[in-house]
């Protein structure tokens, strides 16, 4: 009954097919993992006392080097395969994408690379926020034809980084 009752889990953990590390990323999908980055636990998001800001700061020194390393990676391909665009995504919401973008962005700033930072996430934009750039206009207008090209696009306090906030969709077209 035991073995019935594993092979059971076994079967429903293969159907489910979930993944859970970067292993089964590179070999299951066969997809190359260019870099990973620590989880952050959200206990060192949040510090006030003297020892919590001290493992803080550990977890952004560990941020910061997982980045620039996955940087280093991403230069490495654009240079061999002339890779001109990065796409940051996911499937759930909350995963982080704007701290890696807005990261890695900044990352490959300081490498001396140019970068335009788009932010494609209509429903809850936060690049915008995180630059200190206003919402509007934005792609949506630019795609709208509301605004040109030339008036979506701010500058960052960066030289060589410029940021393309996501605009206010309009739900009536």
């Amino acid at each position: 009954m035991f073995s019935l009752f594993f092979a059971g889990i076994v079967w429903i953990e293969l159907r489910i097919g979930r993944i859970s590390g970067i292993e089964e990323v590179a070999g299951n999908l066969n997809l190359r993992v260019i870099g990973s980055l620590p989880q952050i636990p959200r206990s060192a998001i949040n510090s006030s006392s003297r020892r919590r800001r001290s493992r803080n700061n550990d977890w952004h020194r560990k941020l910061s080097e997982s980045i620039d390393s996955t940087r280093t990676m991403l230069l490495r391909e654009a240079d061999r395969e002339t890779m001109k665009l990065v796409m940051i995504t996911s499937a759930l919401s909350s995963e982080g994408k704007t701290t890696l973008s807005s990261h890695l962005a900044t990352s490959l700033v300081r490498a001396g690379r140019k970068v335009l930072l788009i932010d494609c996430d209509l429903r809850w934009p936060g690049i915008h926020s995180v630059f200190d750039n206003p919402l509007t206009p934005g792609l949506c207008e630019c795609l709208r034809r509301d605004a040109d090209f030339d008036e979506v696009i701010y500058p960052a306090s960066q030289e060589g980084l410029w940021i393309l906030p996501a605009g206010d969709v309009n739900e009536e077209v």
